[in-house]
């Protein structure tokens, strides 16, 4: 069972609700450990593969500068992908909040569109209206700290 945080924007324009709903799983991102650069490409995550490239850079002029057995560097290059692999999903998050999406749902379920599908049907119930409270509003506007009312309201 996957773990899928789900992002919208808080008011869409021109489109009806939930259709820019981003659906981003949780955990190791193995596409971004295989293919980190192009990974990070395809996600348009800039600043990822401007650290990505300067970290491997580092690494390689380490071999070439200070002798540092090939590896050495290999593993470097390892744990830098492996990073990537487990920061991938944060960094899409991060862009998605950077772009004015706010976290609307957390969803566990065995694949996507059953995600989809659970997140969708959430969405559907909680647009219904809902019933009035049964309270009196004098007693809902009282200030409260702990237990017990404030003497004149506050």
């Amino acid at each position: 069972m996957a773990t899928y945080t789900i992002y919208d924007t808080p008011y869409p324009t021109g489109r009806g609700p939930g259709e820019t709903a981003a659906f981003v799983s949780e955990g190791f991102c193995l596409a971004a450990f295989l293919f980190g650069p192009v990974w990070l490409i395809w996600h348009r995550l800039w600043a990822g593969l401007v650290l990505f490239a300067g970290l491997s850079v580092l690494v390689i002029l380490g071999h070439w500068l200070a002798g540092l057995s090939w590896s050495i560097v290999q593993f470097a290059l390892l744990l830098i992908a492996f990073a990537l692999g487990l920061e991938g999903r944060s960094l899409l998050r991060d862009r998605l909040v950077s772009q004015g999406y706010r976290l609307v749902d957390v969803v566990t379920a065995p694949g996507r569109t059953i995600a989809e599908r659970i997140y969708f049907s959430r969405r559907r119930v909680s647009e219904q209206p809902t019933a009035r409270s049964v309270f009196p509003a004098s007693f809902q506007e009282t200030p409260v700290i702990g237990t017990f009312p404030m003497p004149g309201g506050f």
